[in-house]
């Protein structure tokens, strides 16, 4: 079976349609990271970027490959290439498509989109406007960076407080009561 066909199975049993070209307009891109620790993608490779995506129906969350994510839309590959760059370089300007992005699904405000597009081209900004650049970027970047529940791939891992100390938990308990210890 070849790397596309073994990622175009899974992503048609996690989808309502059987069809791969109605099943791939069912997700939608969520988030972008780098992850050393040797995952692999559907396809089977190894992945470094690894780019998130969500059934819009059944709310079900992958996590492809930055080459494999490039099956379902053009879009996709363009929002996890700018969200691992400013992810490298905070005081890179934000792209236009990632500030919309944020602002869509809530993690900048107004303003801040504003302050992103008016300032998207700009090659020298005042050291204010560094400095919100920087803030902006690393808010985008901090909401952006959460781990899927391995077990329920429905919740994200968040850090919780317990009677024997911190760990992280699913965010769908008592639905889905995985948890892991925290790593240094």
């Amino acid at each position: 079976m070849s790397d596309y066909k073994k990622l175009h199975a899974a992503v048609i049993e996690a989808s309502n349609s059987k069809d791969w070209n109605i099943a791939k307009l069912e997700w939608e891109f969520i988030s972008a990271y780098r992850d050393n620790s040797g995952k692999n993608c559907l396809c089977g490779h190894h992945i470094v970027e690894v780019c998130q995506i969500q059934n819009k129906h059944n709310l079900y969350i992958l996590e492809v490959g930055n080459e494999c994510v490039k099956q379902f839309n053009q879009d996709f590959d363009n929002l996890a290439k700018n969200i691992l760059t400013i992810e490298k370089c905070l005081s890179k300007n934000t792209p236009s498509n990632l500030a919309k992005f944020a602002f869509q699904k809530g993690l900048i405000t107004e303003s801040e989109l504003k302050f992103c597009l008016e300032t998207a081209k700009k090659r020298k900004p005042s050291v204010k406007q560094e400095q919100w650049k920087i803030n902006i970027n690393s808010k985008i970047i901090g909401r952006l960076k959460q781990r899927v529940c391995p077990k329920c791939r429905l919740g994200n891992l968040i850090d919780k407080k317990g009677k024997f100390g911190n760990f992280l938990g699913c965010s769908k308990y008592p639905e889905c009561s995985h948890t892991e210890p925290i790593s240094d």
